[in-house]
C-alpha cells in the first residue's frame, strides 16, 4: 500500500511540476492562423511581449497548459487586461480580438493559476518580467504550423523573412516542431 501511495504522489507531483510553464503564441490573424511568435516555457506571471507594430496579437494561443489556469491579453506590457480565457483542465485555447472596427491587436499576454478566479487577479506592472518570443513561425498551406527557434538578436531578421513569405530563409534556424493547427 505504501509503495502505491508513493507512485501516486510521484505522478501527482510530476503533473503539477509540468504545469509550471506554458507556451503563449501571438498570431497575425484572428482564430490563431497565419504567422506567429511564441514565448515557450513561460513561467506563471511572466509577460510575453511583442511589438504591436509587428502585426502579432490579433489572436493568442495558450498551449501546453496544466490544470486551473487563466490567460490574459493586454494592450500594453501586461498592465491592463483587455481579454482573458481559462480552464480548470489542461487545454490548448485560442483567444481572438473582437472582430469590429477600431479594435487593435494585443501587445502582450501572461498566465496565472487559479481558474475560475484568475480574472480578478491583480494586474502586473510595466516593470520587468517581460520576454519577447523565442520561436517564430507560420501556418503552411496544409494547415501545419512550422516553428523556428530564433535568437533575440536575429528576431527582426526572421520576422522580416516571414513577413516577406521568404520561408527558405528560415532554414538557417532550428525547426522545433510542425503540428496541425486547430
Amino acid at each position: 500500500m505504501t509503495f502505491r501511495k508513493l507512485i501516486y504522489l510521484t505522478v501527482l507531483a510530476v503533473s503539477f511540476t509540468a504545469s509550471e510553464a506554458m507556451d503563449i503564441c501571438a498570431y497575425t490573424s484572428r482564430l490563431c492562423g497565419g504567422s506567429f511568435g511564441c514565448c515557450t516555457d513561460i513561467p506563471v506571471n511572466t509577460c510575453c511581449w511583442w511589438e504591436q507594430k509587428s502585426g502579432y496579437g490579433w489572436s493568442v494561443r495558450f498551449k501546453n497548459t496544466g490544470p486551473n489556469w487563466f490567460g490574459s491579453s493586454y494592450g500594453g506590457r501586461c498592465a491592463v487586461s483587455t481579454g482573458g480565457v481559462g480552464s480548470n483542465l489542461p487545454d490548448n485555447t485560442c483567444l481572438s480580438v473582437f472582430d469590429a472596427p477600431n479594435y487593435l491587436n494585443w501587445a502582450s499576454a501572461n498566465w496565472r493559476r487559479d481558474f475560475p478566479n484568475g480574472a480578478s487577479a491583480a494586474p502586473r506592472s510595466d516593470e520587468g518580467g517581460c520576454r519577447m518570443p523565442d520561436v517564430l513561425g507560420y501556418t503552411d498551406s496544409d494547415g501545419n504550423q512550422r516553428m523556428y527557434k530564433v535568437p533575440v538578436e536575429r528576431f527582426d531578421e526572421a520576422l522580416g523573412a516571414i513577413e516577406a513569405e521568404d520561408y527558405s530563409a528560415l532554414g538557417e534556424f532550428e525547426e522545433v516542431t510542425s503540428t496541425v493547427s486547430d
